[in-house]
Parts: structure tokens; sequence; C-alpha cells
């Protein structure tokens, strides 16, 4: 067997383990909540032939409310949707497999452009890194970036190589996946200046001409969207930006040392101390690596990595770990980088670090996998989405014919219970609207407290009912009950 053959065979291996690890499970592990039950209601009305140019909400911030995304993330959503029936578990799939493959596109970037050994490795801790497992289970909007981001970067690189062909379909993947993720979240515009940047640095006129039209190409519903409604989005972004004070450059140091520190939680179980010998050893290995061509590869990741830092902490709110999800394969491409280098460095403390370090990663999310595989009844009995399904096929079952009704859920902060509408409409059964629970015969309600607790809520869902009637027609799982109220 020739070692191309073992290669190909070892990366087919590791992306076999990335798919167990990611579809594994996956119907009671996947987050099935009020954003993804709204987002799925939009998906289900495009499936009924009323196709929107708007995406989902995110906010709200302040007083001004929501802000709104581009539609690709339905449009992306809605084959999987289809295929399993309205099923909440296709869109998780299909999350899961775009996951898989970001390690192979992981694996094509680092040896094309770096090594096969800092290949190997990049796509081996990206396989099974918890933290990208955990959220490659559930479909959101983020947790979609790093393959379109990693394919971006791969067709962004690909022309740099000599003799290379087709350099103007590259760039044009290049716009349309940096558009597609500008649609899925506005922060990943820190790869479209990273590319851009890098192209003007390298005196390829043309080639950001054809990466910046790309990318209109690839945010165009966005564009009519605002045309057709006078910039809506757009005058709600400048709202958002007069509201309130500036960013003081106390809050952006702040900022700056929690991106780094939620970097360190991602790809090191935030271990500060391994954070701190990876970045030594990677300026080590960078002036030790005399290769022309690979450094100028390791310095646009480099400035990918920090212009993302550094927008992301100019956000004047709470910093979220998925604002950073357009640089997970470049955090791990970085550090494949640095510890392949330093295992074959002449350097005694360099080899013994990296390995070191590399043994710590494997061992440490071999460890976290292993615990979390031995929580599975913890996590089978919790409230999930087969508790979903559970409580919506019982209300179903016990509606009656023209039964006005209404749904809600005080097990979390979504009391309008959107996953359990989204179920139901799915079933063919449709709730009155979020606006007229007391118009109701009966509130179908969810919740882990008894009867007596329930009587004196004071959620508008439910107080708005009152006076009413308890009567407890199931525990559904652990200790969710389905109460039905109607009125005295």
């Amino acid at each position: 067997m020739s070692r191309n053959q073992k290669v190909s065979l070892t990366v087919l291996a590791i992306f076999a383990t990335a798919l167990l690890l990611r579809i594994s499970n996956i119907h009671n592990e996947t987050i099935f909540g009020g954003d993804q039950g709204y987002d799925f209601l939009q998906i289900k009305s495009i499936l009924e032939g009323n196709l929107t140019l708007l995406g989902p909400k995110i906010g709200p911030y302040n007083e001004l409310g929501n802000l709104y995304l581009g539609p690709a993330y339905y449009y992306i959503l809605l084959p999987s949707l289809y295929l399993f029936k309205l099923d909440p578990v296709g869109p998780a799939y299909l999350t899961a497999l775009l996951s898989a493959f970001t390690v192979i596109l992981i694996f094509k970037i680092c040896s094309m452009f770096l090594s096969k050994r800092s290949a190997l490795t990049a796509a081996l801790l990206f396989a099974i890194s918890p933290f990208i497992i955990i959220q490659s289970k559930t479909a959101s909007n983020p947790h979609l970036i790093p393959f379109f981001s990693s394919l971006a970067i791969y067709a962004l690189l690909r022309p740099q190589q000599k003799n290379s062909k087709n350099n103007v379909f590259y760039m044009l993947v290049t716009g349309v996946c940096i558009g597609i993720m500008f649609q899925l979240h506005y922060l990943s515009i820190s790869l479209l200046l990273a590319s851009a940047f890098f192209l003007l640095f390298n005196k390829q006129i043309k080639n950001t001409g054809y990466l910046l039209a790309s990318f209109l190409v690839g945010i165009s519903p966005q564009i009519l969207f605002e045309i057709k409604h006078n910039f809506f989005v757009t005058n709600l972004f400048l709202a958002q930006l007069r509201v309130g004070n500036a960013l003081s450059l106390k809050m952006f140091y702040q900022h700056i040392a929690e991106s780094l520190s939620m970097i360190a939680q991602i790809m090191l179980n935030n271990n500060k101390q391994i954070a701190l010998i990876l970045a030594a050893l990677f300026f080590f290995v960078l002036k030790i690596d005399k290769n022309k061509q690979r450094r100028i590869y390791i310095q646009f990741f480099c400035m990918f990595f920090v212009l993302t830092i550094f927008i992301t902490s100019m956000y004047k709110g709470k910093l979220e770990t998925h604002y950073f999800a357009q640089i997970y394969p470049v955090i791990f491409i970085l550090v494949a980088y640095a510890t392949g280098l330093g295992v074959l460095s002449k350097s005694l403390i360099a080899r013994a670090t990296s390995g070191v370090v590399l043994l710590f990663l494997i061992v440490s999310y071999t460890t976290k996998i292993v615990l979390h595989v031995q929580d599975t009844e913890k996590i089978n009995y919790a409230w999930n989405l087969n508790g979903q399904k559970i409580a919506a096929l019982k209300i179903a079952g016990e509606l009656k014919d023209g039964e006005k009704f209404n749904v809600a859920t005080t097990i979390s902060g979504d009391t309008r219970s959107m996953p359990i509408r989204f179920l139901l409409s799915s079933y063919g059964k449709q709730p009155l609207g979020v606006e007229n629970y007391p118009e109701a015969e009966a509130i179908y309600l969810i919740s882990n407290d008894d009867e007596k607790h329930v009587a004196l809520y004071t959620v508008w869902e439910v107080s708005s009912y009152a006076p009413f009637t308890i009567a407890n027609l199931e525990k559904i799982q652990g200790n969710v009950n389905l109460y039905k109220l109607t009125k005295k």
C-alpha cells in the first residue's frame, strides 16, 4: 500500500469517526428550543409556497428590539426538513453532516497549503473536539458557519498555488460562501476583510474585484429585501448603533481578554496554561519555518484570527462562543501547524513540548467524550426533542374537532412554546396565536411544577387565562408534566 493510500484511509477513518460522534444519540441530544421552533415554522411556511427574503431574528439588544439576518439559514435547512417530513431531527442530521465534511476541508487546506502531518492532526482534533461535537448536533445558524468558512478559505487559497486553473471560479466560490456566512451571522464579515486584505497585499486586484462581486451575489437576498422594504433592516441596524454609549477603551480591552479566554475554552477546555504554551510554540515554529509560501498562508490565518477578535471585541453586548464560529477551523489549523512543525524541529524542547500538547489534547478530548457517553441515561431522561414529540402527540390526541386551543411552556424562557407549536403544526393542528391566550377554550401547559404552583403562575400566557381549572394529563419525561387548563 502506497503512502498516499495510507493517508487516504486515515482521513476516511477520521471522517467516519467524526460522523459517528456527531450523529450518535442525536435524537436525544439535539436542542430544539424556541429559536428553532420559530425558524422551522418559517421554513414550513416556505415549503407551503410563502417564499421570503427575510431571515431569523437576532436580539433583542435593547428597547429597539430585534435585528434580522438573511434567509440563507432557512433555505439551507429546507431540504432536510422536507426529506424528514418536518421532523426537527432532519436539520440536526444536516448540521452534523456538514460538520463532518468540515473535517475533510480542514485536511485539504492543511495538506495543500501547509503539510500532510499538520493536516492529519488538524482533522483529528476537529473531529474529536467535544465542543465542536456538541454544537454540531443542533441546527443553528452559527453552527453551519465552520463548513462555509473552511470552503471559503480553501477556495481563496487555491489560486495562490503555481499553475492553478479556474481561479475566477474559486474567487466566486469564496465570495458566495462568505455571503452565506454573512447571512448566518454578521460577525462573519471578518473573513471578507481578511480575504480582501490578503488579495490586495499580494497585488491581486482582479481577484479582489471577483471576491467582492460574488460576495454581493451571496447576500443578494438581503439586498433585494432592503430595496423592496425601504432599507428596513439597515435602518434598524443604524438605529442600534445610535443607541447607548460608545464602546469604551477599557471595555474593548476586556472583550479582547474575554475573546482569548473563550478561544482557550473552545480548544482547550479553558486550560490557559496550555494556551500559553501553544502560543509560545507557535511563534517559535513560525520563526524557524523558512518556507516562504507557507509563511504567506500562515500570515493570512493569523490576520483572519486577529481581525475576528478585534471586530468581535467591538461589540458592546455580552460575548458568546458562537461569535467565533468563523475561526473554529483556523484555531485547529494553527494548533496543528505549531505542534506538527514542533515535532519535526531539531530542538528537543520543541519536540517534547509538541508531543505533550498533542497528547494532552487527545487524552482530554477522549476523556470528555467517554464521560459524556456515560451520562447518556441522564441525557435521555432530560427534557428533549423526544419528550417534546410525546407532548405534542398527546395534545394532538386530546384535541376535539374545531377546539380553539393554545400551548405554553414554563420549563424554559420560551413560554410561548414555539417547538410544540411547530410540532403540532406539522401534525396538522394549529394553536391560536401567541397574543390570543385569553380566547382559548383550553391551554395545554408543559411544566415541571406541581398544580399548586401552576395556579399561582404570573406569566402572562397563564395568568391572562385565569380563573381556570387544572387537569394533569400525563407525566411526559422526568419531572415534566402536561396540564390542561380550562376556564372555570
